[in-house]
């Protein structure tokens, strides 16, 4: 979940804990709170990253723990 300062185009990565991007899905948000739910069944334990890079230059990425 994040805070979107205004209505943008990105991509959601799902990096392991080596640096391979396992998923990577497309995003079209509007300005306010956002929330995007992950399947994580098929994961392995451990530590992922997510990285969102939008296309009006909003950046972050997350530390999560399966």
């Amino acid at each position: 979940q994040w805070n979107a300062l205004q209505p943008t185009t990105g991509e959601l990565r799902v990096l392991d804990s080596m640096g391979r991007i396992i998923q990577s899905t497309q995003h079209q948000v509007g300005s306010g709170v956002q929330q995007i739910l992950l399947q994580t069944s098929t994961w392995s334990e451990g530590l992922y990253t997510l990285q969102w890079i939008g296309q009006d230059g909003s950046n972050w990425s997350k530390p999560i723990m399966k």
